[in-house]
């Protein structure tokens, strides 16, 4: 079950800690939270299996902590005694990427639309970070046609003047000494 209440009901964090999940495809889990009798203190609805298991004798004890967070970064404390999947009730895109104690763990897509990440027992930190490859690469892309044209103006600089329209300056008088 879940632990850790939602936002602003208690004054605690929005994250939650579940120890129980549901894996179902998007319709289903939207077929599923549109019942009456739904609420978010039952097991959690995946996308795909966490590749964790969980014992489910002991009772769920879990604190999650906000302790950083940017447009682009999420930083997490977790504590927890048992195989847990940390609710983080943000939008999921495929372009966030988590991290469990400096490991690449996958960002599981939770209730069809926000983000979820499997942690093990103890204490931990999560750092998600939102990665655009398409920016990088424009920008990789932008900074070699950058120095391709620094390297083109260095080597033609006497070319490109000219095509501007300005002249070379050539002497007009030269004295030759022919003089043996």
């Amino acid at each position: 079950m879940g632990v850790g209440p939602w936002a602003k009901r208690r004054g605690d964090s929005p994250f939650r800690v579940y120890d129980q999940w549901v894996v179902e495809n998007e319709q289903k889990t939207i077929e599923i939270m549109k019942q009456e009798d739904f609420t978010p203190e039952g097991p959690i609805l995946l996308a795909e299996d966490p590749s964790i298991s969980s014992i489910h004798d002991e009772i769920l004890q879990a604190k999650v902590e906000l302790t950083g967070k940017t447009a682009e970064t999420l930083t997490l404390k977790v504590s927890t005694n048992k195989y847990t999947v940390v609710f983080i009730p943000e939008i999921y895109h495929r372009n966030w990427y988590a991290w469990v104690d400096s490991q690449k763990t996958p960002v599981i897509k939770a209730y069809a639309s926000m983000r979820a990440v499997a942690v093990a027992p103890g204490e931990h930190e999560i750092v998600m970070k939102f990665v655009y490859l398409p920016f990088y690469c424009g920008l990789v892309i932008a900074m070699v046609f950058l120095l391709l044209m620094i390297i083109f103006m260095w080597r033609y600089n006497d070319k490109i003047d000219y095509f501007l329209g300005k002249k070379p300056t050539v002497p007009t008088k030269m004295k030759i000494n022919l003089s043996v």
